[in-house]
């Protein structure tokens, strides 16, 4: 059966997180020099954080491949999130052939994250209980207690590649209070952090480069 004349060159559909059905086609994309093709489709696949958190190292190849498009910076920031996000470190084999910079960089996200969480009541206080709540210190505290719990707990096999995130293991939240909207309040709170630290490490690259002009 042919496609409708109508969508002939139109752009699929594409759901988040679909990497088996969609990988082939980054690399064709990639091999065939289609750079605005390929930024579409992992920009796709990038809205299932999920998924992206558990191929971090996927994403940076490919990521890593797409030069001077306005979607890069983004995906690299996704890209850095993912990484901070993700349980265990990125192995040597993971990283393996990509810029020493941006593992480095990888690196330190992952830190700064962690070190948010040593200031635990300046993090729990940031976090929105709902009004209704009934003991808002007691929720918040539960839920980074149990994040922290899976930021430290990197020794299982099963779990080095899943989120900090995933799964939560959390008492002492009260009826009023969604787990769901605490848990992105915490998540758009390190995010911010992740964004503000990028640009700052990305403004001292720009000041150490020499100017050969």
């Amino acid at each position: 059966m042919y496609p409708d004349p109508r969508i002939v060159g139109g752009l699929p559909r594409i759901e988040g997180g679909d990497f088996d059905t969609w990988c082939g086609a980054v690399k064709a994309a990639a091999e065939f020099g289609m750079p605005a093709t390929q930024a579409y489709i992992v920009t796709k696949l990038a809205q299932d954080e999920v998924g992206m958190t558990k191929e971090a190292p996927l994403f940076l190849g490919w990521i890593t491949g797409l030069k001077n498009l306005e979607e890069t910076q983004d995906l690299m920031v996704k890209c850095y999130v993912a990484f901070a996000f993700r349980r265990s470190p990125p192995s040597t084999s993971e990283m393996k052939g990509f810029p020493s910079e941006i593992v480095h960089k990888i690196m330190l996200v992952r830190e700064r994250v962690r070190t948010v969480f040593i200031d635990r009541q300046t993090l729990q206080s940031s976090l929105q209980a709902p009004s209704l709540c009934s003991n808002p210190s007691k929720c918040q505290a539960s839920l980074v207690d149990a994040v922290i719990d899976n930021v430290i707990d990197t020794s299982s096999d099963s779990t080095r590649f899943i989120s900090i995130f995933e799964p939560l293991d959390i008492e002492g939240i009260c009826g009023s209070c969604r787990l769901p909207a605490l848990l992105d309040t915490l998540k758009q709170r390190l995010r911010l952090e992740i964004g503000q630290y990028i640009e700052q490490l990305n403004g001292a690259d720009k000041a150490s480069t020499p100017n050969l002009v």
